[in-house]
C-alpha cells in the first residue's frame, strides 16, 4: 500500500514540521502540500522536504481560501502522479494517530474506499507561559464535546461552551482510486458510486490554538481569506468569519474571541476535578518521540 498524505498549509512553521516527522515515522509514504501564502519560514521548511525526495510542493498565491478545490487537485496529484492508494486530507495541526502506531494497518480494509475519523481538540489554558513549546503545554482536551445546537446569530450569539469544547466533524481519508472531489474543510468526500465506506481505529489529534500569535495570524488570514470568496457560503468557515469580525472591532485585538474558544489556566483545578477536561500529557509528548 502506498499511502500519501495532503497538507495546504500558511503560516504553520511552528507545528509543520512536527507533523511532516510524525507522519512519515507513521507510514506516510510522499507528502502533496500546497503553501498558500506563507511569510513565516513555512516555505523553507517545506522545501527542505521536497529536497529529500518526500514531498511535493505546490504554491498556491490566491487568497480566497478555494480549500475544496485545492485540496482535490493535491489528491490527484497523489494518485495519478505519486501513485497513492490511499489518501489523508490533512492540515498542518492534525495529527492521525493509530492505536498501532501504523496508520497503513488501519487503513487495511479490504472492499473498503473511505473512512471518516473522528477529530478532538487539543489546547493550553489562558494564562499560561507561552514562551515555552507549544508541545509542552497544548495537553488539554474536553472529556465529552459539547453538541453545538443551533447558532441563530453566527456573529454574536453566545456558544454553549468554550468553542473548543464544542462537537467537532472529522475528516476523510480516501482510498485514491475511487474519490472525485474533496469537499471544503476535508470533511468528507465524493466517491465512485461503486465505492464503501467504512469503520478505522484511527482518531485525528487537532491543535488549533497554540499561543496567541499564532491565533492572532489565523484569524487574520483565515478571516480575510473567507470575505475575499464570495462563492463559498457564510456557513463555511463561520467561526473565523466571527472571530475576525470581533479582532477589527477591538481594535486588532484577539483576546474577546481566544477566551470564547480556550479556558484560563485560573480554572484548571476546577475543570481538572470535574472531569470535563482532561489532560493527557503523555500522549501528546508521545507524538514528538524520534523528532
Amino acid at each position: 500500500m502506498k499511502l500519501v498524505m495532503t497538507l495546504l498549509v500558511r503560516d504553520e512553521a511552528d507545528i509543520v514540521r512536527q507533523n511532516i516527522d510524525y507522519h512519515l515515522r507513521s507510514g506516510v509514504d510522499h507528502i502533496v502540500a500546497t503553501d498558500n501564502g506563507s511569510v513565516d519560514g513555512t516555505i523553507e521548511i517545506l522545501e527542505h522536504y521536497e529536497d529529500q525526495g518526500v514531498l511535493t510542493l505546490i504554491h498556491e498565491p490566491e487568497q480566497d481560501y478555494a480549500q475544496g478545490k485545492w485540496v482535490t487537485r493535491m489528491a490527484q496529484i497523489a494518485r495519478d502522479r505519486v501513485g497513492a492508494d490511499w489518501i489523508i486530507n490533512n492540515d498542518a495541526d492534525e495529527f492521525w494517530v493509530a492505536p498501532s502506531g501504523k496508520l497503513k494497518a488501519s487503513l487495511d480494509l479490504p472492499n473498503i474506499s473511505s473512512v471518516h475519523c473522528p477529530r478532538h481538540h487539543y489546547f493550553y489554558l489562558l494564562g499560561e507561559d507561552e514562551t515555552v513549546s507549544w508541545e509542552s503545554r497544548c495537553f488539554y482536551r474536553a472529556t465529552t464535546q459539547t453538541p453545538r445546537g443551533e447558532i441563530k446569530d453566527r456573529y454574536n450569539s453566545p456558544l454553549p461552551d468554550y468553542y473548543f469544547c464544542l462537537e467537532l466533524p472529522g475528516k476523510s481519508a480516501v482510498r485514491a482510486k475511487e474519490f472525485v472531489s474533496i469537499h471544503q474543510g476535508n470533511h468528507g468526500a465524493d466517491m465512485r458510486a461503486e465505492a464503501q465506506t467504512g469503520q478505522t481505529d484511527i482518531q485525528i489529534m487537532h491543535f488549533p490554538v497554540r499561543s496567541t500569535e499564532q491565533y492572532r495570524s489565523k484569524i487574520v488570514n483565515g478571516g480575510q481569506a473567507y470575505l475575499r470568496n464570495p462563492d463559498l457560503p457564510e456557513i463555511y468557515g463561520w467561526h473565523w468569519r466571527r472571530w475576525y469580525r470581533w479582532y477589527e472591532e477591538d481594535g486588532q485585538d484577539p483576546q474577546r474571541s481566544l477566551r470564547e474558544c480556550i479556558p484560563a489556566l485560573s480554572d484548571a483545578e476546577a475543570l481538572l476535578s470535574s472531569g470535563k477536561v482532561l489532560k493527557e500529557e503523555a500522549l501528546v509528548r508521545s507524538l514528538f518521540e524520534g523528532n
